[in-house]
């Protein structure tokens, strides 16, 4: 459940990550938003009856699980449907004459109310299987059991050093030794084995690791080869009997061994005309990083979707400084500096750029305090830039043609801000909430700032809420404000000192050699061709089946040196 003006949309769907979608895509979200409706209405306005929400919220679930042909809702069927409807009914009776509540707390009061509910499943909903620990196993007995996960580390478990009490201590008050445990295992994995039949089994590797056979099962199978080592063999057969019934329920096994070889880094080729002719200015650190996830973004047209209920993260904390630091810029930039009240105007701001998320409310507290922390260092440095001139334009778009050899490519940008100073030159400034790149990094991939110094100086920045715009014109500042929130605020890192319009000439030029070098039908859109480390994952890397020839991805490629031979690298 969550309040309006807590999402994009009332399903929840941020607008700002959704893919575009056709005529069914925007149906279901109609049909969606419909049946959410009484929940909507509910939580419209700050405060309402307890009893009021919690029907609301139960015609909008009960309406969303829903088929059209079916009798009873999905919502409320099987253990955990009739465990909610219990609680639902509980809470509505407690809710009768509670009185009203501020909307905003009902999420966090409808998930304490949910913490305290338990729903035990039966496995497999089949009423002759049970899967249990060893101390459940101590008090049943059956007809077949199986003990699985007999690898060392997990039966028995290894031993954990207590860090307060040491052996001797441990010894000295009376206290069973550590080893008693594996005694305790010992007894455990006896029992299961003197079952009426029963089957030990292991898994050979765990998480793409080798295991090492559990000690029970090692002893065991050393005593069977010494002294009876037929009804040893006897036992292995029927396990291979098994083994195999297993492997033809994998499709995989049913393949040749050619169809099951890992997939090779993909390349595709496509044909000149469907390359990319336009790049917004951060699609051109992917092309030079991961050329294949421009290809799928750009000419497959592909887009990650959001997920459900995602809760907000680093992308969503920095879209929310950079509007406090666009809607401040706004507010003061026709003004004389310093306007009255800077902090209040500032800690206004802030309340309302985290209004979004008021439905988390530890989030909400964690970002305002670092907003807050920010203030101050802020105003500081905006008293410096207004000394020196003042924003002509904040969040503001533009697009350049630029020629290649694949044709005219259009680069297209947004900068976050761009101020006009005194002596008629401009500065461009760019917002990171975290360390801005390094000065090497500027120089092989994060083209964006100084891609956007070169548009500014040749065309004009339109700011699409203010009106105005910004250029064309010299740059003479080029700078990251790095709004990290610790204990000094901020950091500025400024990039080209006296020589901004060389190093604009030159990403430009690089962007044209680059592009040029795409315009041979015969050089592929590699994936993570150039990529700084393998720790982040890419909204492409399962189409490009990164995990299956990941390793050696350092190594250089072709297109690598194709690159390099045109100048594209750079």
């Amino acid at each position: 459940a969550v309040a309006p003006e807590a999402s994009a949309g009332a399903c929840g769907v941020r607008s700002r990550r959704a893919s575009t979608g056709g005529p069914t895509l925007g149906a279901w979200l109609a049909e969606v938003v419909a049946r959410l409706d009484p929940l909507t209405q509910a939580l419209s306005d700050e405060t309402a009856a307890l009893e009021t929400i919690l029907a609301a919220h139960e015609q909008a679930a009960t309406a969303l699980s829903t088929a059209a042909d079916a009798e009873q809702p999905e919502l409320f069927k099987r253990e955990a449907g009739e465990t909610l409807q219990r609680l639902l009914w509980r809470t509505s009776r407690a809710a009768e004459g509670f009185g009203a509540i501020e909307t905003a707390d009902y999420p966090l009061l409808l998930k304490q109310l949910m913490a305290g509910e338990s729903v035990r499943e039966p496995f497999g909903q089949h009423a002759r299987v049970a899967i249990l620990g060893t101390l459940e196993a101590r008090m049943l007995s059956a007809e077949v059991v199986v003990a699985a996960g007999l690898n060392e580390g997990v039966w028995p478990k290894p031993e954990e050093p207590d860090p307060w009490v040491s052996r001797d201590m441990r010894a000295a008050l009376g206290l069973p030794p550590l080893e008693s445990r594996i005694g305790l295992s010992a007894h455990d994995f006896l029992q299961a084995a003197m079952a009426r039949e029963v089957v030990l089994t292991r898994t050979r590797k765990a998480d793409g690791a080798p295991t090492v056979a559990s000690r029970w099962l090692l002893r065991l199978t050393t005593l069977l080869e010494g002294l009876a080592p037929e009804p040893l063999g006897e036992m292995r057969a029927r396990g291979a009997r098994w083994l195999a019934l297993a492997g033809r329920l994998d499709p995989l096994d049913a393949l040749n061994a050619a169809a099951r070889r890992p997939a090779e880094r993909p390349a595709p080729r496509p044909p000149i005309e469907a390359r990319p002719r336009a790049l917004s200015v951060t699609d051109v650190e992917t092309l030079i990083r991961d050329p294949y996830a421009l290809y799928a973004k750009r000419t497959l047209r592909l887009r990650a979707l959001p997920a459900l209920d995602e809760r907000p993260d680093a992308r969503d904390r920095g879209e929310i400084l950079h509007a406090i630091m666009e809607d401040f810029s706004r507010r003061t930039a026709d003004g004389d500096w310093p306007p009255e009240d800077p902090s209040g105007l500032y800690d206004a701001v802030v309340e309302t750029a985290l209004a979004p998320i008021r439905n988390w409310p530890m989030l909400h507290a964690f970002w305002r305090t670092r907003a807050r922390q920010i203030r101050d260092w802020h105003l500081d440095q905006e008293a410096a830039r207004r000394a020196a001139g003042r924003p002509t334009a904040l969040e503001a778009t533009g697009k350049l043609p630029v020629e290649t050899a694949l044709g005219t490519v259009t680069l297209t940008g947004k900068a976050d801000r761009i101020d006009r100073k005194d002596d008629g030159t401009f500065a461009l400034y760019d917002y990171k909430t975290g360390a801005p790149p390094s000065e090497r990094q500027v120089a092989h991939f994060a083209k964006q700032l100084p891609l956007e110094a070169a548009m500014l100086a040749r065309t004009a920045f339109d700011d699409p809420v203010g009106g105005a715009s910004a250029g064309p014109g010299p740059v003479s500042e080029v700078a990251y404000v790095s709004l990290t929130g610790g204990s000094g605020g901020g950091t500025v890192k400024r990039l080209f000192e006296g020589e901004e319009a060389e190093a604009a000439d030159a990403a430009l030029d690089g962007l044209a050699k680059l592009c040029s070098a795409y315009a041979d039908p015969g050089l592929a859109y590699r994936s993570r061709t150039r990529p700084e480390s393998l720790r982040y994952a890419g909204d492409y890397d399962h189409l490009a089946r990164v995990g299956e020839w990941a390793d050696g991805v350092d190594a250089p490629s072709d297109a690598d040196g194709a690159l390099r031979a045109r100048g594209g690298a750079a």
